[in-house]
């Protein structure tokens, strides 16, 4: 009975100081953090328009002759974003192409689509991105009196990427506060990063995707009309935010290796590959965070190694954007009754 009493008042008095504890916190969404670090703001309404440019390119390295890259005629992209709590919807449309003379050639489509799941101790990302419709850029490098370049409106490559990183530091550190807005980083704190993704990249056409003079440097490989690449990472690496009054740059880095399998057609004959390769992911935001005004510019590069026997491959995807925006909540409004 006594024993039963004790873990009875136990209770009570653990009851107690946590009521008093939340009380005395600016929110009940995240009762562990460091409020002296991070600021939350669970239920604020965020408005942020916003401006994108895309890049992508795929870059193929032969032993001999020269290397090829491919590049899309993307056109850029401008919108909205829209969100309350943990929902957020994004709101998009393209700006006309500019390259003109490529789109006399090409009249290249994207499709761009990104889940984020931004949690205080990780972040998990599933993206998808098509791109049809590609030119050599450097054609002209080997052929100078051709006027024309060398196009394939058909090409088309898929990317798959699901990616995962866990936050060692997530009380003091906040990777929400430069990209979904609802928390402000109030001094400067970084992390260190453990994660893992899966990855798919494939590159298809009817008919062999490199131009007939090029083909005998890539020996086997010279009549590739498809491949497809699954990739399995583990890679490791730091984020810190530097924060100046209401400024903020925040940078991350990872990097890693790569379990692959590669398998490629080409007109007559099926090959199939394993072999490992790095894997790099750069981030950066230059930022304004304040009470309810935000904006600022985000940058990142993703790259994807592949290989075709002995040439090597590379896929960039590169994109860089401007964001302002206003957050909509009253101070205090979350603290516990």
């Amino acid at each position: 009975m006594k024993k039963k009493l004790f873990i009875f008042l136990l209770f009570i008095a653990f009851q107690i100081n946590y009521e008093v504890i939340a009380n005395k916190l600016p929110t009940t969404f995240n009762i562990f953090s460091d409020t002296n670090y991070v600021y939350t703001y669970p239920k604020s309404f965020l408005i942020s328009p916003f401006y994108a440019n895309r890049g992508f390119s795929i870059k193929l390295i032969p032993k001999t002759n020269r290397n090829i890259t491919f590049i899309p005629n993307m056109a850029d992209a401008f919108g909205v974003n829209l969100a309350y709590s943990n929902f957020r919807i994004q709101l998009a449309t393209k700006f006309p192409n500019t390259q003109k003379s490529i789109e006399d050639k090409v009249k290249s489509r994207y499709t761009d689509l990104n889940l984020q799941m931004f949690k205080r101790t990780f972040i998990l990302e599933l993206s998808y991105k098509s791109v049809s419709g590609f030119i050599d850029k450097d054609y002209q490098k080997s052929n100078p009196t051709a006027p024309e370049v060398f196009a394939n409106k058909d090409l088309r490559s898929r990317y798959v990427k699901l990616n995962y990183y866990h936050l060692f530091s997530p009380d003091k550190f906040s990777l929400r506060a430069a990209y979904r807005l609802m928390e402000r980083q109030k001094r400067s704190a970084g992390s260190w990063l453990l994660g893992g993704n899966i990855t798919f990249l494939s590159i298809n056409s009817p008919q062999p995707f490199l131009e007939s003079n090029l083909r005998p440097a890539f020996e086997d490989y010279g009549n590739i009309k498809n491949m497809s690449v699954f990739g399995l990472g583990v890679l490791g690496g730091y984020a810190h935010t530097f924060v100046y009054k209401d400024f903020f740059f925040m940078a991350l880095g990872g990097t890693g290796l790569e379990l692959k399998r590669g398998n490629y057609d080409m007109t007559n004959e099926k090959k199939t590959e394993d072999f490992i390769t790095f894997v790099v992911d750069l981030r950066a935001v230059l930022g304004y965070n304040h009470r309810n005004w935000f904006g600022g510019i985000n940058a990142q590069l993703e790259s994807n190694q592949f290989r075709m026997g002995n040439t090597r491959g590379l896929a960039y995807y590169e994109t860089v954007g401007f964001f302002v925006g206003r957050r909509i909540a009253k101070d205090k409004i979350f603290r516990k009754k």
